[in-house]
Formats: C-alpha cells, sequence, structure tokens
C-alpha cells in the first residue's frame, strides 16, 4: 500500500508575529507545507520561506485576496505532492 503524504495548506495574512512558530510545529508533522499569502504589509512571505514553506503570492496588501482563490491556489501547489488529476 501506498504511504499517504500529508500537506498543511495555510492562508496568512500579515501574521508574521506568529506564523513561524505554527510552521515550525506543522513542519514536523507534514510532509509539505504551503502558505497562501493573501496581501501581507509585513514580513509573512520571509517567515514562511524561512520555515521552509512554499509560498503562493496572492493579492496585494490593499485589497488581499478572497479565501477561495487561496485555497484553489493551496490545492494547485499540492497536486504534484498527490498526482491528483
Amino acid at each position: 500500500m501506498e504511504e499517504l503524504k500529508v500537506i498543511a495548506g495555510i492562508l496568512a495574512r500579515t501574521t508574521a508575529w506568529c506564523l513561524g512558530s505554527l510552521l515550525l510545529c506543522l513542519r514536523q508533522q507534514v510532509d509539505a507545507l504551503i502558505v497562501a499569502n493573501t496581501g501581507s504589509t509585513d514580513a509573512t512571505a520571509e517567515v514562511a520561506e524561512l520555515a521552509g514553506a512554499t509560498m503562493l503570492k496572492l493579492g496585494d496588501p490593499t485589497r488581499g485576496a478572497g479565501d477561495g482563490t487561496a485555497g484553489e491556489g493551496i490545492v494547485d501547489l499540492g497536486r504534484p505532492f498527490y498526482e491528483l488529476p
């Protein structure tokens, strides 16, 4: 039987203050981390990259992006891990 893989997909906007510790805890439990940055105005992207997450940049700081768009992007980035259709 093929081993299942677990991917954590996180929606983040201006969450640098707490994102690093969350990702470091998750890193021990999952096979891959994907962070959808929905228009952060702080160091969210840099923190996620330092924690080893794959980044998905959506939106801009003045408007952000909807959760639906971010969720779809996370699924798209996760496809290679699962070979989803």
